[in-house]
């Protein structure tokens, strides 16, 4: 791939802009300052959660790297972002698992609420898991022969760009805590045609993220890219599957 077609490729699918000069970059005052609060947030949910112990040594090496500015620093910093999901998600999983089975919800099955519950929350792993691969699906791309001697691919705006993939890509976030709440309502509904009310407002939203998905311009030019295949997106579109059809019981 020439060097004109990179830059427009890194410019058209990452978002990253056309350099301007050869200087060398330098840390970024800016960055870091974002990376600092970003580790502070994380000691500070940390806490919250109660798993703080579990992140001490990830926060320390972390703290490190942000402060020596180096461009492994926002990497230990998503690690150490993506390793409290999942103890955030675990204990979710745990107390669902607790709080499902004391009684069962007018005119629903335990069993059904359970399975919808943590199907849900398998789909929020799903996508968080899939914005990892996607990240590490562009560190093997730019570490790929067309683009291993190529400087942009260590700058900080490349990598400031993968970094924020997350807000990038189609988010599970807002359909997730939708369901979430769909779930809660179903489970308190006495009436049968109140709870398939809220199913379909809760497969409405499936279906729209599911759109959005397909049509992410991102998603699909990583299917298929010269330093490999990644199917993220059918991924995701797979685990909002599982969810619906929980919810069609």
């Amino acid at each position: 791939m020439a060097t004109k077609e990179k830059d427009d490729w890194l410019q058209r699918v990452l978002g990253v802009p056309q350099p301007t000069s050869n200087a060398p970059t330098t840390p970024d005052p800016a960055r870091k300052k974002e990376l600092t609060a970003r580790l502070l947030s994380v000691r500070d949910d940390a806490k919250v959660q109660g798993v703080l112990a579990d992140l001490a040594g990830a926060l320390r090496e972390a703290g490190t790297a942000v402060q020596g500015g180096g461009p492994e620093a926002e990497q230990k910093v998503d690690a150490l972002e993506g390793r409290l999901a999942e103890l955030v998600r675990a204990l979710r999983v745990q107390q669902a698992r607790q709080t499902i089975g004391e009684s069962a919800p007018p005119g629903g099955s335990v069993v059904d609420f359970a399975q919808a519950r943590l199907r849900l929350e398998a789909a929020r792993t799903a996508f968080d898991e899939a914005v990892e691969d996607l990240k590490a699906a562009w560190m093997a791309l730019l570490a790929s022969d067309d683009f291993v001697d190529d400087p942009r691919s260590t700058e900080p705006a490349t990598l400031a760009a993968i970094a924020s993939l997350g807000e990038t890509v189609p988010s599970f976030g807002e359909v997730g805590q939708r369901i979430e709440d769909t779930l809660d309502r179903m489970a308190n509904a006495t009436e049968a045609s109140q709870r398939e009310a809220e199913a379909k407002e809760a497969l409405r939203g499936i279906t729209e993220l599911k759109g959005r998905i397909r049509a992410d311009a991102m998603l699909n030019a990583m299917e298929h890219t010269e330093a490999g295949s990644y199917a993220i997106a059918g991924r995701m579109i797979e685990a909002l599957d599982d969810v619906a059809s929980a919810l069609q019981g």
